[in-house]
């Protein structure tokens, strides 16, 4: 597997990745409005967000197929120097290293770029995994939400994790066999 610059992939794979991957799930939508009604409109989505400094788009490659995602969305507001994490794999390639190794280069990248202070990310209770997941890496739990407003399901409780990047601490023994992609933004490296 090898983590390349999602914002080099083509707007349809991507696209198909991250519908593939919400299909395979009981998450929230991927954004409040419902997803994106189609891949014109999504790729329009990732064209701004690639303008706003401190954007970062990761995806996981296995072989040809894109497998896996990770999304720093820094806030539109120049004054607030936060981001919004978006991750989702394929769960045939879950618990298997790729997700520590997405949040690990992310967090590297963007404590070396210094747009982003914090990481916000907001996660399912009942979501164990990742949520052990994220603890992993150094983020801590904020808040609780009562009920996620992205959602109709009743049980469907949140919280919302946060990372202060200055104290970011990168864990290099994961296990998987992921290699860096050749971007100059994203300098191959042994992680």
């Amino acid at each position: 597997m090898l983590i390349v610059d999602g914002f080099d992939q083509s707007v349809e794979q991507v696209y198909d990745l991250i519908r593939a991957v919400y299909r395979e799930s009981d998450m929230p939508a991927f954004f409040p409005d419902g997803g994106f009604p189609e891949p014109t409109a999504f790729g329009a989505w990732l064209a701004a967000l690639k303008r706003r400094s401190g954007s970062i788009m990761l995806v996981v490659k296995h072989d040809s197929a894109l497998v896996g995602y990770l999304i720093l969305d820094p806030s539109a507001d120049d004054g607030d120097r936060c981001a919004d994490l978006k991750l989702g794999l394929l769960s045939a390639y879950q618990r298997q290293g790729a997700g520590a190794r997405l949040l690990e280069h992310a967090f590297s990248l963007a404590r070396e770029e210094g747009w982003v202070d914090t990481v916000y990310l907001a996660i399912r209770h009942d979501n164990e995994g990742a949520l052990r997941l994220f603890e992993q890496t150094g983020m801590l739990r904020e808040a609780d939400r009562d009920r996620d407003a992205l959602r109709s399901v009743e049980s469907a409780d949140e919280m919302r994790l946060a990372l202060d990047l200055a104290k970011y601490v990168p864990v290099s023994d994961f296990a998987g066999g992921l290699q860096m992609g050749d971007r100059a933004r994203l300098q191959p490296r042994s992680i």
